[in-house]
């Protein structure tokens, strides 16, 4: 059977002969894909209790290739229930019927004899198995439902392509639930249309940008810097143009477009409108121009006589047939009008409309447990974010619809926790709307709705809006539950209870005008949706903004105060400058006049709800006149307090160092200022503004304190990345900014910061390198200082975002004060995408009550005790009187790094050379142990002491200043080209000190000289070695000075130490872990006595001895490396009981009583150390041996040590 056949049959009506119980075509088609299907011959009614069915039975059952089975149902629905729209009900009519032993899932084809569509729908029960009990865990899951919307009205062109797809796995014997699920899948759909998509995007817009297209200048910014910034307006137009006919594919479905003039109902609207359209248009070469421009623009966004629309040139019955009115901006004119006369070749529009027409545009959003086959206003968004600007770059990534339900619920429930203490009722009503006896009664069910209508709720980074859609999605529901309980005669208007919650309730912010078009149409969607009719949609442009949300300030002028009059605002006691005047602590604070500032309040109320297009161009205008003279006076505010300052200096030469160094700042910012008028006035021209104004266009919630819920997935850029943004971000004045860091962290800061004191809920979703990385210690701090996380998600192992390998975590907190009580959980591999992550919480989570600005780890239950034991019993290092010192750096290593035969020549020339010639070990020569010398040396013309002085290469080394010369700069001999193509010189160096021949400052160079540890900063294991031989050691292996090297070399390289800082240190991201000394530092190791130290120390010879790569082998037919693991076990089982002394008696697992004189003889003055090592060695290995013995059974005996050689292994 070919595609073809397969979609007429799909296309045609489903219906019941009447000695039928299945439509002998669909017998056809299920014969195509399943090799076993029995009809039962009489089937049962099994669907009589529901007063959703007129008539359902189970026909028969389908046996899949995997054992399974799936039960087939033919439900006929009542008259009342639309297939198109209901779609969690009719899964909820089958679902009942699977059990999960018998029948594992069901084919459902639910049909209605009055209604031209019916659904096919995939309907499995997913069970779980409990690892530690084996037994099935029941009702943890909800069922999922995959369907496809079939009939005459559909295209069914994606249904038959996967049902051939599954033909063809018949034949494979492959066709199974997860099979099934492929076929049904949307994720597949969703690539599938946005790689096509996203080619018809690129063609449409890459032809206005080429060089030879007469439109191109006129719609390129040309006063960008680049190409791409500069054709970034000609992208913004084509994204704008394919959404625009997106959206109206939705509104055709809906049946609203090309409606019959004879009638002022809206249905049987021409379901091919967009198609039809381009098919009948007289011009198509024109039909940018002439007909979408008169269509979006002159209808859709103008009110009309009887909604008529017609265009010059459309033949056919679209044009006087009826088109609603929609205001809300979609539709309105760009800016730039040129692009009122762009046209494209005529096949692009053809080509795009026929793909369009391949895919069923469904109206509703899907949830996470109900998948509509087809394109959704949420896959909508999936897609248009993608094709934001940059978005990888920018770190944006886009939230699974699991991820962001548990967030809108999660917030909902503390926020409404805030009025009703009864914890359990609220989590019971918001995860599962159950309406418990307590919130059932009218006076709670009341106050309940009454919150729900005051919430105030914003995204910063809004992206597509998947959050905000979410929070009135969740805020919606509960309402429609809670609803019948206030025992009120009122109808329950979905759509106008939607436009309220929008109105009242929901705000968002973006730097990207893409997103903020891509949100705004999301929402429009969602209240079409709920629309019998058409009516015209709410504006939005002062609801979901453009603007930088972590700048409320421009060019230095604060403005975030511009909501608040002058009485509002504090001014400090007066101090005097370093003039002697009077000094103006508020001066680059701004004032307001309060009338302003209500006035543009009042003007964007009246804005969200007018429908004359001229009125509010007006509104706009004027809102937009009143911003630009507030700032203007603020900046004039600046301007006459710079002049006074100046004047009141006097005669600059007789000011002091200081007080000239503030006049002259003073006077380059009133030179500055001029430059920031010219730009505000440039500014007010384009659709992008470098800050945002929270506090005066949303003066209406911080009148209330501040929001109720700030929710998100801010992006991930590094800071040091951004370039002048970096530096303005700086100069804003945030306590978690470290140029190292991310501006995640300052998302964070500024959203606790807008929120409402004592009740606001942060809920963001972020990467999750702060949890323990040196950048993070300002925000670990802020986050317990400022506010009470509550919740803490981890995603270690697992890949939430598709498109991204990073690692994230989900934090819930609120603007109080920490109660000490942070639930989190680490979610590793076993958590599936899909499950409900408050059960995986409740299941796994812990709660830690010790926080503090060092590292935030969260570990399973387990884990999280043997740490606390190891911890403890251990003193961090970092309170230790030891030094932690880095390796030395030259910035130049190609001039000072020399070979022994360098040395000996330089040495040769001149006696004295080898003063600062000095023994060299690079990082990677080192290893657990020991390491390897490999005879390089480091020229070492140190910048000198507080007790030595700085070397004087140039008088005191001629050899040696000679050979340095021919690096010296770019007309040196030696001077080359590094991998990145830069030339480097050892006068251009940033590593360099006083003279261009000496390294950088280095106050511990004597420590290169002492006994130390050495220890690689990147390993995948622990590497710490023992020198005692002068050795300098290059950046970024570091160094350690101590009491007792040899004691805590065993101690560090022990897979205690290694399970440890695998919990406390940063992954490099490629399956190593960072060693450096912050994670060093923190380490908890015993301070012993010298004698307690002695068994380890001595064991500690024995592995520098085998680990010496010059030493001979100890044995003839066995590697050192391989002895030395036999030593190593054991010091891992003497470390192992240190911290877990108590538990290792008891279990006859300790060895340190073994480790004595006798059996361990201390070879560090030994004649024939070999021979020590021999015989210790094959001690060891004897089976009545107590150490061998002891550490063979130790994992078994201990499930302490079995998770930790588990984890290092």
């Amino acid at each position: 059977m070919k595609e073809k056949d397969i979609k007429d049959i799909l296309k045609s009506k489903f219906q019941l002969a009447e000695d039928k119980y299945f439509p002998d075509q669909w017998k056809t088609v299920l014969n195509l894909f399943f090799k076993k299907i029995d009809y039962f011959s009489h089937p049962e009614n099994l669907f009589t209790e529901n007063d959703k069915v007129i008539a359902g039975k189970q026909l028969g059952t389908v046996k899949l290739d995997d054992g399974k089975q799936l039960a087939i149902f033919t439900v006929e629905v009542a008259d009342s229930i639309s297939i198109v729209r209901n779609r969690q009900g009719l899964r909820e009519i089958a679902a009942k019927h699977i059990d999960q032993n018998i029948i594992h899932g069901s084919l459902a084809f639910f049909y209605n004899k009055k209604q031209a569509n019916y659904r096919f729908s995939f309907i499995a029960k997913e069970a779980s198995i409990d690892l530690e009990t084996g037994e099935l865990i029941k009702g943890e899951t909800k069922p999922k439902r995959y369907t496809y919307l079939l009939g005459s009205n559909e295209a069914c062109t994606t249904p038959a392509k996967r049902m051939l797809v599954l033909a063809d796995k018949k034949e494979k014997g492959e066709v199974n639930i997860n099979q099934l699920k492929e076929v049904f899948s949307v994720e597949a759909l969703n690539k599938d249309f946005f790689k096509t998509y996203k080619g018809h995007y690129e063609k449409f817009w890459k032809y206005l940008a080429d060089e030879e297209n007469p439109f191109r200048a006129k719609l390129i910014d040309a006063e960008k810097d680049d190409k791409v910034k500069q054709e970034k307006p000609i992208r913004d137009f084509a994204k704008k143009l394919l959404g625009r006919i997106v959206f109206l594919h939705f509104l055709q479905k809906k049946g609203w477009m090309g409606c019959s003039p004879k009638t002022k109902d809206w249905i049987d609207g021409e379901p091919r409108f967009m198609q039809q359209l381009f098919e009948d248009f007289s011009k198509p070469e024109k039909f940018q121009s002439q007909c979408l421009t008169h269509l979006f623009f002159e209808t859709l966004n103008t009110k009309r006589p009887n909604d008529t629309f017609e265009v010059k040139g459309l033949n056919g019955k679209l044009n006087g047939s009826r088109v609603p009115y929609l205001n809300g901006g979609l539709f309105e004119p760009e800016k730039n009008k040129a692009t009122l006369s762009i046209d494209f070749p005529a096949d692009y529009f053809k080509e795009l409309l026929e793909f369009f027409e391949q895919y069923n545009f469904t109206i509703d959003e899907n949830s996470p447990d109900d998948h509509e086959v087809g394109i959704d206003p949420e896959m909508l968004g999936h897609i248009f974010e993608n094709l934001l600007e940059d978005n990888r770059d920018k770190g944006a990534f886009y939230a699974p619809k699991e991820i962001v339900q548990y967030m809108c619920k999660e917030s909902l429930i503390q926020y409404l926790l805030n009025t009703f203490q009864e914890q359990k009722d609220i989590e019971q009503f918001i995860r599962f709307h159950t309406v418990t006896p307590l919130l059932a009664e009218k006076e709670n069910a009341v106050l309940l709705n009454q919150k729900l209508d005051d919430i105030k709720v914003c995204d910063p980074a809004i992206g597509s809006g998947a959050f905000p859609i979410g929070m009135l999605q969740e805020i919606f529901e509960a309402k429609r539950f809670i609803y019948p309980y206030l025992k009120t005669n009122k109808d329950f208007k979905p759509a106008d209870v939607k436009k309220n919650i929008i109105q009242h309730s929901i705000y968002g912010v973006d730097l990207e005008k893409g997103a903020v078009d891509i949100a705004q149409l999301r929402f429009w969607l969602s209240l079409v949706v709920d629309e019998l009719n058409p009516h015209p949609l709410p504006n939005l442009d002062y609801k979901i903004m453009q603007g930088n949300s972590l700048l409320e300030k421009f060019e230095g002028i604060d403005l975030s105060q511009m909501g608040k009059t002058k009485s509002d605002v504090r001014i400090a006691e007066p101090e005097r400058d370093l003039f002697g005047n009077l000094k103006e602590d508020q001066m680059k604070i701004t004032f307001s006049q309060s009338d302003t500032t209500q006035k543009i309040q009042d003007l964007i109320k009246t804005f969200f709800t007018i429908e004359v297009s001229e009125k509010k161009n007006e509104i706009r205008a004027e809102i937009n006149k009143l911003v630009l003279q507030h700032i203007e006076y603020n900046l004039e505010l600046r301007e006459n307090q710079l002049h006074r300052w100046i004047n009141e200096a006097g005669n600059t030469e007789n000011l002091k160092t200081a007080g000239k160094k503030k006049y002259d700042g003073y006077v380059s910012d009133l030179n500055k200022l001029k430059g920031t008028k010219t730009q505000l006035l440039k500014i007010q021209e384009t659709d992008e503004r470098p800050y945002f104004l929270w506090h005066l266009y949303f003066m209406d919630v911080f009148e209330q304190g501040g929001f109720d819920v700030m929710i998100g997935n801010p992006p991930y850029i590094q800071l040091q990345k951004m370039g002048k943004e970096t530096d303005i971000l700086q100069d804003a004045g945030f306590e978690t900014f470290a140029r190292t860091g991310d501006i995640y962290c300052l998302f964070y800061e500024k959203g606790i910061d807008l929120l409402k004191r004592n009740e606001g809920v942060l809920s963001y979703i972020t990467s999750n390198t702060w949890m323990r990385t040196k950048f993070g210690e300002s925000l670990r701090d802020y986050f317990t200082s400022k506010c009470n996380p509550e919740i803490l998600l981890n995603f270690e192992d697992t890949q939430i975002f598709p498109s991204a390998t990073v690692e994230v975590n989900i934090l819930i907190a609120k603007r109080e004060s920490w109660n000490k009580k942070l639930e989190a959980v680490a979610v590793k591999g076993d958590y599936k995408v899909g499950t409900a992550i408050n059960d995986y919480l409740n299941k796994n989570g812990i709660l830690l009550n010790d926080l503090s600005k060092e590292s935030w780890v969260i570990l399973s239950k387990s884990d999280y005790e043997i740490k606390n034991k190891i911890a403890a019993t251990g003193t961090q290092l970092k309170d230790w009187k030891i030094e932690f010192n880095r390796g030395f750096l030259t910035g130049l290593n190609d001039a000072f790094f020399i070979s022994d035969e360098q040395k000996n020549t330089f040495i040769k020339r001149d006696s004295k050379s080898a003063e600062i010639i000095k023994p060299l070990l690079r990082g990677r020569e080192i290893k657990k142990y020991g390491y390897s010398f490999n005879d390089n040396y480091v020229l070492f013309p140190h910048n000198g002491t507080k007790d030595k002085a700085r070397i004087l290469v140039e008088e005191d080394y001629p050899a040696i200043y000679e050979h340095l010369l021919k690096f010296r700069d770019i007309e040196s001999e030696l001077v080359k080209p590094n991998n990145k193509g830069e030339i480097q010189t050892l006068v251009a160096r940033s590593d360099q000190g006083d003279h261009w021949t000496n390294l950088r400052n280095c106050a511990y160079i004597d420590a290169f000289e002492s006994e130390k540890l050495v220890w690689l900063s990147i390993s995948d294991k622990p590497a710490f070695a023992f020198d005692n031989k002068g050795m300098h050691v290059t950046a970024p292996a570091y160094i350690m000075t101590s009491h007792c090297n040899k004691y805590l070399m065993t101690v560090l390289n022990s897979k205690t130490m290694e399970w440890y800082l695998d919990k406390v240190s940063s992954s490099t991201g490629v399956g190593t872990n960072q060693w450096s000394k912050i994670f060093v530092e923190q380490l908890p190791i015993p301070e012993l006595e010298e004698t307690e130290r002695n068994p380890y120390e001595k064991i500690a010879e024995y592995l520098i001895y085998l680990n010496d790569p010059k030493q001979a082998p100890a044995l003839e037919k066995v590697s050192n490396e391989a002895v030395s693991q036999v030593f190593e076990d054991l010091v891992n089982m003497m470390v192992y009981e240190l911290y877990f002394e108590e538990e290792m008696k008891a279990k006859e697992i300790d060895v340190l009583q073994f480790v004595t004189e006798k059996a361990f003889p201390d070879i560090t003055q030994a004649e024939d150390k070999k021979a020590i090592v021999q015989k210790v060695y094959y001690e060891l290995q004897q089976k009545d041996n107590p150490i061998r013995n002891r550490i063979l059974v130790a994992s078994s005996r201990s499930e302490t040590i079995a998770r930790i050689n588990a984890a290092t292994s």
